[in-house]
C-alpha cells in the first residue's frame, strides 16, 4: 500500500466515463480497467455534484492508483464540506480487494481533510451488513455515530472521524489489538483465535501473529527474515526482538508506537507468509 496514490478526475473524465467513451483513458492519461469504468452511476452522480457547485470540483471522486498506472478503484468526497463536515466514499474493484487498498485510500482522504481548516469531521455511511467496509473505516479510526436514512439506499450506519481534534492533528491514534483484528479479518480466511492462551490471528488455522499478554507485551507478527532485519535494525522504536525470537521469522511490534498504515501493510505480508498455498491460490487476483 505504500505506493498508493489518489489521482483527481476532471469533469471531462466523468463525462467520458458516464457515456462509456473510450477516450476517458486518454483524458486521464492512465489505462482504465473495465471494472472501474462500469460504475456509470457513480460517474453520473459526480457530474451532478461538480456541475451544481463549482467548489465541489476539488472534493470529488478520484482514481485509486498503485504502482505506475494500475487503477484499483475510486475514492473521494461527495462534495465540498458543509457546516464543517465532509462525507467520503470509496469502491475497490473486485480483482483488487482484500489487499489493503480501501484502508490506504480512506487514510489518504483523512489526511487531506485534516489539512483543510473548513473540515471538522469526516463521515462515512455504510449499508448494514457491509462488514468489510465497517472494518475498514474502524481500522482507519472512525467511530460509530448513529444512523442515517438515505433517500436512495435506505437505512445506513454512520461513522465519524473528528479531524479537528488537536490530538488527531499532532500525533497518530495509538493502535489497539481490536484495530489489528478489525483489519486482519478483512483478509481471506483470517479469524481471531488463541495461541498459548493469548489472543492471536490465524489464516486457515496457521498462526499469523499473537498478542504477547503473558510477558512485556507487544505484537509478535510473522515476518520474513529480510524484513525483520530491516525493521529491527532501523531507527523506528516500534519494531524490536528478544532473545526468544532471535532466529525466528517474527518481529515484535509496539502497538503504542507503530504507524497504523505501516502495521497493516505488515499484517498483509504476514497473511502471505502464513497462508497455505491452496488458500493463496483460491484468493489470487
Amino acid at each position: 500500500m505504500s505506493d498508493l496514490r489518489l489521482v483527481p478526475l476532471s469533469l471531462a473524465v466523468f463525462e467520458a466515463l458516464a457515456s462509456e467513451d473510450p477516450e476517458a483513458a486518454d483524458l486521464l492519461g492512465l489505462p482504465i480497467p473495465a471494472e472501474f469504468a462500469e460504475a456509470v452511476d457513480i460517474w453520473r452522480f459526480m457530474i451532478r455534484v461538480v456541475t451544481e457547485h463549482p467548489d465541489n470540483a476539488d472534493w470529488a471522486m478520484q482514481a485509486v492508483v498503485i504502482g505506475d498506472d494500475t487503477i484499483v478503484g475510486n475514492a473521494g468526497f461527495k462534495g465540498a464540506p458543509r457546516d464543517g463536515q465532509a462525507e467520503l466514499g470509496y469502491r475497490i474493484v473486485p480483482g483488487h480487494r482484500r489487499h489493503g487498498h480501501a484502508l490506504g485510500a480512506v487514510r489518504a482522504l483523512l489526511e487531506h481533510a485534516r489539512r483543510e481548516p473548513l473540515v471538522a469531521r469526516v463521515i462515512a455511511r455504510i449499508s448494514p451488513g457491509n462488514d468489510a467496509s465497517v472494518r475498514v473505516v474502524t481500522a482507519a479510526g472512525f467511530v460509530p455515530d448513529g444512523e442515517w436514512m438515505s433517500p436512495r439506499w435506505g437505512r445506513q450506519l454512520q461513522f465519524v472521524a473528528d479531524v479537528a481534534n488537536p490530538e488527531w492533528q499532532t500525533r497518530p491514534m495509538p493502535v489497539t489489538w481490536d484495530d489489528v483484528v478489525a483489519y486482519a479479518v478483512t483478509l481471506p480466511e483470517v479469524e481471531e483465535s488463541t495461541t498459548y492462551r493469548t489472543p492471536s490471528l490465524k489464516v486457515a488455522g496457521r498462526l499469523m501473529g499473537r498478542l504477547r499478554t503473558e510477558s512485556e507485551g507487544g505484537l509478535a507478527l510473522r515476518c520474513s527474515a529480510v524484513d525483520k532485519e530491516s525493521l529491527v535494525g532501523g531507527d523506528d522504536p516500534a519494531f524490536y526482538t528478544t532473545p526468544h525470537y532471535d532466529g525466528h521469522d517474527y518481529v515484535l511490534v509496539d502497538l503504542g508506537r507503530v504507524d497504523r498504515l505501516e502495521l497493516f501493510e505488515l499484517v498483509t505480508d504476514a497473511w502471505h507468509l502464513a497462508a497455505p498455498a491452496a488458500v493463496r491460490r483460491r484468493h489470487a487476483r
